[in-house]
């Protein structure tokens, strides 16, 4: 490391990159730089069978692994070879993080970090050398799934209920909540029979989230009935609560 190279890290995080390096192919825990760097995504490398390959680099500081044992690729000479190191496990990680932030361009560097570091397989230790805590293989699919997340349902409990006591309501994603959590827009078109908030988080990680529905005491009703509509990602979905009096 130095001082240069740790500057120019810092000035291209602070200005929203994410940086992803190979951890290195030295089979040991030394630091190697830039990978080991806080604000560098270091990335070990895998075989065919999930295993951490014998070279790579590994420690607490490797954040991430990906295929690279025997990768097929471009070579010098207008030619094509089979290449093994962490330096052809780093260019899956990058695409990876390309292709959240396609999906999601609005993220922070920091948030497609995390979703592409959260989003993994997991690996096996190679002869007990392991990598970062939680840390696991790549998944492209679980980690543009990640950003992708939908509104899959809406549901009322107890229902119907009696007039004048609570309901509760639950918003289930299609996959767990991105960094930050889940905001689910309420809203509902039976003002003065019901009261709800007008949001509910869902968890980051978490896939459902709970709110209270409060219902109003009327003395010469029969029944009513209240809807409620919750919003995420521009997916709504909508449930009915029956009162009784």
């Amino acid at each position: 490391g130095s001082s240069t190279l740790s500057n120019a890290v810092t000035y291209a995080w602070n200005r929203g990159c994410v940086l992803v390096a190979a951890a290195g192919n030295g089979g040991s825990s030394s630091p190697q730089y830039p990978a080991y760097y806080t604000n560098v995504i270091a990335v070990a490398a895998t075989d065919q069978n999930d295993r951490l390959t014998y070279f790579s680099q590994y420690g607490s500081w490797v954040d991430i692994a990906a295929p690279g044992a025997s990768i097929y690729s471009t070579y010098r000479g207008n030619s094509y070879a089979t290449l093994s190191g962490t330096s052809m496990a780093c260019p899956h990680v990058s695409g990876v993080v390309a292709l959240v932030w396609s999906h999601a361009p609005n993220l922070s560097n920091q948030q497609v970090r995390t979703i592409v570091e959260q989003n993994v397989d997991p690996y096996q230790p190679y002869s007990g050398r392991t990598i970062g805590p939680n840390a696991g293989r790549v998944n492209a699919y679980r980690a543009v799934q990640a950003v992708n997340v939908t509104l899959e349902s809406l549901t009322v409990e107890p229902n119907p209920v009696r007039g004048g006591t609570n309901a509760t309501g639950t918003v289930t994603l299609s996959a767990p909540a991105p960094p930050g959590g889940a905001v689910v827009q309420l809203r509902t078109n039976s003002l003065g029979v019901i009261t709800i908030p007008s949001s509910v988080t869902v968890p980051a990680g978490q896939r459902s989230a709970s709110f209270t529905i409060q219902t109003t005491a009327c003395g010469y009703c029969l029944s009513r009935q209240a809807t409620i509509i919750a919003t995420y990602n521009s997916v709504s979905r909508s449930a009915t609560l029956t009162i009784w009096y």
